[in-house]
């Protein structure tokens, strides 16, 4: 798999071409933790970026009602908080990506998507801040291990999940950072996927490896599907750092109520969504974590918590 040339707003389609696209909280802890700088480039340069992920619960009636007004309130209050990034998952259909990408580009974000049939490929949106960043290349790649198509209900069979990879260039200093959006298949019931989320990682391991040898900070974020008690959490910690554990662990030793990401219930007690970062090497990260909470389930937002991550990178001296 190759990346694509850059654009200034950008569509993949189908995951290969790419085309024009013609448009465009309270800090709870810092961690500071190791992750990958290789090759002169990287060395000696700082990179601060804001992140924001979100999965947006983008189901259409009747599995969910007043969907346009809460995408609304999320693309409101997402660029509100002037992040340098905005990482959507299941955004389904092509009038909710107009939805979010409207309310958006007026803030000055550009889109990046992978289309097919008009709508977006495994409901992924990415957005960037174009006058701090620009725009480098870009790959989408649908997982080839999924749950069955003739589970309709479930729906992950026919959506085309996958992962998003979009190489971003800042205007001041010219560092640059890889970002991958994702979002790997849903448990059910008693079907919990777990071989088939497996495969999903190891298809993302083999997506990402190429784009770790060039100095950039990469990171990995998204809707995982899967709480840091599952087994596959370890297997993605051997080449990541999970930037929001810090964070999770000093709520859950609070015993505060909520120390999720996702509604299971009354509550948002469920961890699934993470910003990862490639690891090793001698590069010295710090990380500022913060969710945007809803009242309750969809209410007013999504049936997920916004994660939003701080993060500042330098080199360390040798």
């Amino acid at each position: 798999m190759t990346f694509n040339g850059a654009a200034a707003g950008r569509t993949v389609s189908g995951g290969h071409a790419a085309s024009r696209f013609p448009v465009c909280g309270t800090v709870i802890l810092g961690v500071e933790v190791i992750v990958s700088a290789q090759g002169a480039g990287a060395l000696g340069r700082r990179v601060k970026l804001r992140l924001i992920t979100w999965n947006l619960h983008g189901l259409p009636p009747p599995a969910r009602f007043g969907l346009g007004d809460s995408l609304a309130r999320v693309a409101e209050e997402a660029c509100r908080r002037a992040p340098d990034v905005l990482l959507f998952q299941e955004v389904w259909r092509r009038s909710y990506t107009a939805r979010i990408i409207g309310h958006c580009q007026t803030a000055g974000y550009a889109p990046v998507l992978a289309q097919q049939g008009g709508r977006p490929t495994g409901g992924l949106v990415t957005l960037y801040h174009s006058a701090t960043w620009s725009l480098g290349p870009v790959m989408f790649s649908p997982f080839r291990r999924h749950g069955s198509a003739l589970r309709v209900w479930e729906g992950d069979g026919i959506s085309r999940k996958g992962a998003l990879a979009t190489v971003l260039t800042n205007n001041r200093n010219m560092t640059s950072v890889v970002v991958v959006n994702t979002h790997l298949q849903a448990q059910y019931g008693k079907r919990t996927y777990a071989v088939v989320r497996r495969g999903q990682v190891a298809e993302l391991e083999s997506f990402v490896a190429p784009l770790t040898g060039s100095g950039h900070l990469v990171l990995l974020a998204g809707d995982f599907n899967t709480t840091p008690s599952d087994v596959l959490y370890a297997v993605l910690l051997e080449r990541w750092t999970d930037l929001t554990a810090g964070f999770r662990q000093v709520c859950e030793s609070e015993r505060r109520a909520g120390c999720g990401t996702c509604f299971d219930g009354t509550t948002s007690q469920k961890w699934i969504d993470y910003v990862f970062v490639r690891r090793p090497g001698p590069r010295s990260v710090t990380a500022e974590v913060e969710l945007i909470r809803n009242k309750r389930r969809d209410d007013p937002y999504s049936d997920h918590e916004g994660v939003q991550v701080n993060i500042s990178s330098e080199s360390r001296p040798s």
